[in-house]
């Protein structure tokens, strides 16, 4: 009875994921990274996907399985496999809305850069939290914790989008990623506070620390080989920079009316898929 109930809910959460993109790529459009990591997720979590693992248990984040058994694809896959319907589904919510508003600004391959990074940062950060907690409090609990979800990658992503808003929502800027990170734990005890909190401090090393910088650096390089085996035309160059001012004014009056700033700083990119980031 549980087996079929837990079944239906499952079903039902998907079904439920599934209309909201639809009604959100039919009215506004989700970018082609957002779509197609929340695409990957979904059918990862439908067994679509073959996968050499047959249960979250066996994919999961955990310091004693990563460190010592050295099964280091856990730091990447882990990030995308999901509990539950409920976990994927509000995971995959969430997600859409920071990757519409960060893949528009920053370009689709950078936004897939940031993606990884984060993603890989956030799981090698969770991993030596666990480990220092461990060895603080004198709990070997913390060695043995096994998390799995997209939730941390999120709180990452939630800091840079929150750095976006302009002065008006200083209180946002401040305190909402910490008042959600309390407020989950709260109403979801088996929520994992150390990756939540592992996703935040990147965020904030992305945001005022050393990894923007870096990540540019890297992300220029790319770009510079890119461009040598790919040189645009003079013509098609031109046409690139009009229709690409054309786009920016528009996104610029558009995150202006939802209380972005700093526009001017982001990166320009064309409508579309767009491989540059800036």
């Amino acid at each position: 009875m549980n087996s079929n109930r837990r079944r239906n809910n499952n079903s039902i959460m998907t079904m439920m994921l599934l209309y909201q993109l639809f009604v959100t790529a039919n009215e506004s459009g989700i970018p082609p990274v957002t779509l197609f990591s929340i695409g990957g997720q979904v059918l990862l979590f439908l067994g679509i996907i073959t996968v050499p693992w047959n249960d979250p248990s066996e994919i999961c984040l955990s310091y004693t399985k990563i460190w010592h058994w050295r099964d280091y694809k856990r730091l990447l896959f882990g990030a995308f496999v999901h509990a539950d319907s409920y976990h994927l589904y509000y995971n995959m919510i969430s997600f859409m809305w920071k990757g519409k508003t960060l893949e528009i600004l920053y370009g689709s391959g950078y936004f897939a850069f940031m993606l990884i990074v984060f993603t890989a940062l956030t799981n090698i950060a969770y991993i030596f939290m666990n480990y220092a907690l461990g060895i603080l409090l004198m709990d070997e609990s913390f060695f043995y914790s096994c998390a799995v979800g997209f939730s941390g990658t999120l709180f990452a992503l939630k800091v840079v989008t929150t750095s976006l808003l302009d002065s008006n929502y200083g209180f946002a800027n401040k305190w909402g990623v910490w008042l959600e990170l309390g407020y989950i734990s709260l109403i979801t005890p088996n929520a994992s506070f150390v990756g939540h909190l592992a996703g935040i401090l990147v965020g904030f090393a992305y945001v005022q620390g050393p990894l923007k910088p870096f990540m540019r650096s890297i992300w220029s390089v790319v770009m510079a080989i890119w461009e040598s085996f790919n040189p645009p035309n003079q013509r098609n160059q031109e046409e690139y920079y009009d229709e690409s001012e054309r786009f920016r004014r528009e996104q610029q009056r558009r995150y202006a009316n939802q209380g972005y700033n700093n526009y001017e700083n982001q990166f320009r990119r064309r409508p579309g898929f767009s491989f540059g980031g800036f």
